[in-house]
């Protein structure tokens, strides 16, 4: 009978040994699906803060379009009077494509330094149908070069006044 006692209170000490060793594994295995929830959360809000403020920046640039005479330097000129840009951000002379470039913030930047974003504008006319459209996309900056997308929207306009300068050089009776 004496022999039977010291095996048990070891039986004992070893399955509360295992017990912790379980509870530590559990422990250990269930921060590890916290942590990743966690950045899964965390890259999912980054996007979906950057899409949103993509959306945003695009429907100004829209909206300055659609309220201008269609070029896209008077298009710019005014996007950037309500954008308070730097001093230094001066809108192109008349071109079909710009690229403008954003800080992490969103706030817009003279040049590519320090960019996080850039949101490509390009303009196409149609000058058969008087149509005009205006693309953009909003992209991640990384290596001096657009990356993922993060919207892309177009907005599209009729100027009747381009459709009769047309037709009027064609002399067509």
């Amino acid at each position: 009978m004496m022999h039977k006692h010291p095996v048990r209170h070891f039986s004992r000490s070893a399955l509360f040994l295992m017990e912790l060793i379980l509870a530590a594994a559990f422990l250990s295995l269930s921060s590890v699906v916290c942590i990743r929830l966690y950045l899964y959360a965390h890259n999912l809000s980054a996007a979906s803060l950057a899409k949103t403020q993509a959306v945003r920046e695009s429907q100004n640039i829209g909206s300055s379009w659609l309220s201008s005479d269609g070029s896209l330097a008077d298009t710019l000129s005014l996007y950037l009077e309500t954008t308070n840009p730097a001093e230094d951000w001066k809108a192109p002379e008349e071109a079909d494509a710009i690229v403008l470039y954003y800080n992490s913030d969103w706030e817009l930047l003279p040049s590519s330094q320090g960019a996080a974003f850039c949101m490509t504008v390009t303009l196409q006319k149609d000058s058969g149908t008087g149509m005009s459209t205006l693309h953009l996309t909003a992209s991640e900056w990384k290596d001096n070069a657009p990356q993922t997308s993060c919207y892309s929207i177009e907005f599209k306009r009729y100027d009747a006044a381009s459709l009769k300068t047309a037709s009027k050089g064609s002399d067509h009776v």
